[in-house]
């Protein structure tokens, strides 16, 4: 597992026909409490006639000696005893959603059902990310600002004058000589809204930033209406510098483009 999600620098992995029983929830208790969280579980659930009559008709071309109504019967009697119950052990833990997911419905349509089961878990990490990238430019962190960026990201924002910016060095001068935000400063989402398309998430918020003058120690406070444009990079994909020529290095979730503008004037604190 933590091989996997080096590979594909994902933190959401979706395991198919796991657990089967209360063996394999033990087993993974036991091994993986430390690794990784149980977020959801998804139970597509059909009614046996109908699993009867498709696998049948999968059985007229598969070759599989399995697909016969006397082994299919056997299987569902061990779904019931052995599986069944799993679901019902999800659905008494208060941090894990199970959504039951009717299977007899064509493809489209479970699909989207399991589309809108899992999105709301990418949302939450595209949030998180945000928030994660705000706190790295306010603690000065370039290292995890460069991680989550990709090294050809364009961006809009008051700093550049109306110009739109492509690739990091225009922001690593920031980090190298204090933040344009304020040198001591605090940055919160507010209103966050995500869109999720396929493999591109777009994050919309109003960005609170809470700064403290470095000489006169007063605060003052600013909001800033924000938008980043997030992209899924999988392993294998794309080259980056390593490879020539800049662009989406690294996997996992990365920032290509963000527009900020001042949602009104700064607030000084009383």
């Amino acid at each position: 597992m933590e091989d996997a999600r080096d590979r594909a620098g994902s933190t959401h992995f979706l395991i198919d026909g796991f657990p089967r029983n209360f063996d394999n929830v033990q087993g993974w208790e036991e091994l993986m409490q430390e690794v990784a969280d149980v977020e959801a579980v998804l139970a597509i659930d059909c009614p046996e006639d109908v699993l009867i009559e498709r696998l049948l008709k999968r059985g007229e071309t598969s070759g599989r000696t399995d697909d016969n109504v006397e082994t299919i019967r056997k299987r569902f009697h061990t779904y019931n005893e052995a599986t069944r119950p799993v679901i019902a052990y999800y659905q008494g833990k208060p941090t894990i959603a199970v959504h039951q997911i009717p299977g007899q419905l064509d493809r489209q349509e479970v699909f989207a059902k399991i589309e809108a089961a899992v999105d709301p878990l990418i949302e939450r990490e595209i949030v998180s990310l945000t928030q994660t990238l705000l706190n790295a430019i306010a603690e000065g962190d370039w290292a995890t600002y460069a991680r989550l960026c990709s090294h050809d990201m364009t961006c809009f924002e008051p700093e550049a004058q109306g110009h739109l910016i492509q690739g990091l060095k225009f922001h690593k001068v920031y980090f190298d000589n204090g933040n344009a935000l304020g040198d001591v400063h605090v940055s919160t989402i507010s209103q966050p809204s995500v869109r999720v398309l396929g493999k591109t998430a777009v994050c919309v918020y109003v960005r609170l930033v809470q700064s403290v003058n470095p000489v006169t120690k007063l605060t003052s406070s600013a909001s800033h209406e924000e938008t980043r444009v997030w992209t899924l990079v999988e392993g294998g994909q794309e080259g980056g510098r390593e490879g020539g020529k800049e662009g989406l290095t690294g996997v996992g979730w990365k920032c290509v483009h963000f527009h900020r503008s001042p949602a009104n004037a700064s607030v000084p604190s009383s």
